[in-house]
């Protein structure tokens, strides 16, 4: 009989850690920082649980000709899912480094709601110098959530 409720409880346990954090997801602090490899048009693949608020990748890519010396209009997307039973608004801020890691354009996206229990996935357009996006080689990613 102790057996069994050792196993029952081990069993209640591990649900209750997947609920709080789903499989392939690292748990993060609120704001959500890091720094990936950038590519335009890659998606950055995050996937970290921020409180229960999934942030899965960001993507920053444009349709026109990247020119030195021009303005490029390029769509930065974020997506995840909101699994708390109240909406939260998300603030995110890219910051594009070169090859030596200094920080050479900041993208600010306009805060945006992310509907409970909910997939979201926000795309807005921002202007990036031609010049950046050609010698950016790494990212550096903040979201915060307000719950």
């Amino acid at each position: 009989m102790q057996r069994v409720m050792a196993a029952l409880a081990a069993a209640l346990t591990a649900g209750v850690v997947s609920a709080q954090t789903p499989t392939g997801y690292a748990t993060a602090e609120n704001p959500f920082q890091g720094e990936y490899a950038f590519a335009l048009g890659n998606a950055i693949v995050i996937r970290a649980d921020v409180k229960g608020l999934l942030l899965d990748s960001v993507t920053v890519s444009t349709s026109e000709e990247v020119r030195a010396g021009a303005t490029v209009k390029c769509q930065v997307r974020v997506q995840g899912h909101n699994r708390l039973e109240n909406k939260a608004t998300l603030k995110t801020i890219l910051l594009l480094e070169n090859g030596a890691g200094h920080g050479i354009e900041k993208l600010e996206l306009k805060p945006f709601k992310a509907k409970s229990a909910r997939a979201f996935d926000e795309q807005q357009s921002v202007e990036v110098a031609g010049d950046s996006l050609k010698a950016a080689v790494s990212v550096y990613i903040f979201i915060q959530g307000a719950f």
